[in-house]
């Protein structure tokens, strides 16, 4: 069974952050994090989708 994970990366390529999603839906809470772009990669396996967050 492949497990899907999701990473959050800066516009640097700098990894911030990695988790596994387990449920049917997941939520992060970005107010954490500063205002700028982030990357968001989710994968299971050998399948990826990545998009770009813009956080104000």
């Amino acid at each position: 069974m492949l497990v899907k994970s999701f990473s959050i990366y800066t516009v640097m390529g700098i990894k911030i952050f990695t988790g596994e999603l387990s449920k049917a839906t997941n939520t992060f809470n970005f107010s954490q994090l500063t205002s700028g772009i982030y990357i968001v990669r989710i994968g299971e396996g050998n399948n990826t989708y990545t998009t770009k967050i813009f956080k104000q």
